[in-house]
């Protein structure tokens, strides 16, 4: 793992670290790492140029000179010409299960795009009730705590978590009396992963707004025509993921229900106020 002094080589390009911002994530065939940065036990190297912070397995060897693959490195959120060194989630979302018709997600952007706006109520889990699924470049090895906070100022959300026993660069949360028509912030402290990165608090923000299936944070009738519409179409949700923000209860049928629920949601003329 670099840190965040320093100097490395892109193909055949030299990149000088930017320290002051978020930049893209990256990919690419290789990152040649020159050889004085290697010594012949492969931890803790420092040089002028950069340091390296405990060798692992598929990461930096004893060699003169060491490539590291795409397979080792992809899509982390670095600073721009850098390898991570920090301990940010790859991805955010909010996954619910819409009967037998699959499970399908809303993405939750972490640092720039879209806002992320959840429009449906889940018919099983109950009204307020979200799971949201963090993944992480690197394996996890302790989360300290899981807590979630609104921006309307009433009671928090519950918030109860544990990394995924199936795949330990996820940590799942399971949300509760989330408020409609607000932003719940998700909250994870004292991160560590597998290559001893470390984050005192990770954040992601969601957006609650029932029946607003443009996700653009205010109901109207477009939202309504957009669901009588697919009602129109045959009501089946696509499960290559087309149309299920339709499905607003979450049942696994897009139906005159979900029309009923979004017109609801409009007569009360709920919308979202300015992220946090």
């Amino acid at each position: 793992m670099l840190t965040k002094t320093g100097i490395i080589y892109f193909g055949s390009a030299l990149i000088s670290l930017a320290l002051s911002a978020y930049g893209a994530s990256r990919t690419s065939a290789n990152y040649t790492i020159t050889t004085e940065t290697i010594d012949s036990a492969g931890v803790n190297v420092q040089s002028a140029n950069y340091a390296l912070h405990g060798s692992a397995v598929g990461e930096f060897g004893v060699a003169s000179t060491e490539s590291i693959t795409s397979a080792d490195y992809v899509n982390k959120i670095a600073y721009v010409g850098q390898l991570s060194d920090m301990l940010d989630p790859i991805t955010a979302r909010s996954q619910l299960t819409h009967g037998g018709a699959g499970t399908f997600n809303v993405n939750l952007p972490l640092f720039v795009g879209p806002r992320g706006v959840e429009c449906r109520s889940s018919a099983s889990l109950g009204t307020g009730n979200y799971t949201v699924v963090f993944t992480f470049g690197n394996p996890l090895t302790s989360v300290g705590s899981v807590s979630a906070s609104a921006t309307g100022g009433g009671p928090a959300p519950g918030a109860t978590g544990a990394i995924d026993n199936t795949d330990a660069h996820r940590y799942i949360v399971t949300l509760t009396n989330v408020p409609n028509a607000q932003y719940t912030t998700v909250a994870l402290s004292n991160v560590m992963d597998s290559d001893a990165n470390f984050s005192s608090s990770v954040q992601v923000p969601m957006g609650v707004l029932i029946g607003d299936v443009n996700g653009n944070g205010v109901l109207s009738n477009a939202d309504v025509s957009l669901v009588k519409a697919q009602v129109a179409a045959g009501g089946n949700v696509d499960p290559a993921g087309s149309n299920f923000r339709d499905d607003v209860n979450a049942n696994g049928v897009i139906s005159n229900a979900d029309v009923s629920l979004t017109k609801a949601q409009v007569a009360a003329g709920a919308q979202l106020p300015t992220p946090p």
